[in-house]
């Protein structure tokens, strides 16, 4: 975010800024990496259209797109919600995950939220109150960073929604896109060589293409693979999106 608003001041030699304490050159190049994915600066460093969008939202960069592109596809609502399920209680789900054992499906971050709507609707979800409270809150602030809107999907069916949440999801994480080595493996491989294996607790059990969106990426090693907990799947027609 840092990174972003120097961009959008008009700061292009970032190392030469009067840093309080410096960053780590290497921490700059990947944020200016990451901002560059994110479709927020060009490559030469200029901010685009959507990098000053995401720069007016006080929110972490990644979070931001996700809620411009939310807004974008017509729901915002969801988008909002999808945010804070990345952001609040996670242990929470996991534990309620845990109880109601393996499923399949294309979304790990979809699955969450269809659980957090049973329990805001009063059902037994398996989430305590607590935790529903506050991915509610979260979600009420991340509407009111995109204006409020509501959603304008209409009737559009529940399929419809998964699909335009998964590709905001993309364009929020497009430098996680994993494949996975065969059909049933739990191996991948993500962009940029990295090797990753599917989490038991995932339900994204069965497609080609998908996002490691919450994964052990901090192990080094030849041999180590990053294990992802949270995945949504991917269609490879999507990927023009992102270039």
């Amino acid at each position: 975010a840092t990174v972003l608003e120097l961009r959008t001041w008009g700061r292009r030699d970032l190392a030469s800024f009067a840093w309080f304490e410096a960053p780590d050159p290497a921490a700059l190049a990947r944020a200016d990496a990451l901002l560059r994915d994110l479709g927020a600066i060009d490559a030469l460093g200029a901010p685009t259209a959507i990098g000053r969008r995401v720069a007016t939202i006080p929110a972490p960069p990644r979070i931001a797109r996700l809620l411009i592109a939310a807004a974008d596809l017509g729901i915002p609502e969801d988008g909002a919600l999808v945010a804070a399920i990345l952001a609040e209680r996670d242990a929470a789900f996991r534990a309620a995950e845990r109880r109601a054992g393996p499923s399949v499906g294309a979304c790990d971050v979809c699955a969450r939220r269809e659980r957090f709507l049973e329990a805001d609707r009063g059902r037994d979800a398996g989430l305590d109150r607590g935790g529903v409270r506050a991915v509610a809150r979260a979600r009420d602030q991340y509407l009111r960073l995109i204006g409020g809107a509501s959603n304008a999907r209409g009737r559009r069916d529940e399929a419809d929604v998964e699909e335009a949440l998964r590709k905001a999801l993309l364009l929020a994480f497009p430098d996680r896109v994993a494949r996975r080595r065969a059909k049933g493996s739990d191996d991948a491989l993500m962009v940029g060589g990295r090797g990753l294996k599917i989490a038991p607790e995932s339900v994204v059990r069965d497609a080609e293409f998908f996002l490691a969106i919450d994964a052990d990426l901090g192990r080094r090693g030849t041999h180590a693979r990053a294990l992802v907990r949270i995945a949504s799947a991917i269609e490879p027609a999507w990927l023009s999106a992102i270039g």
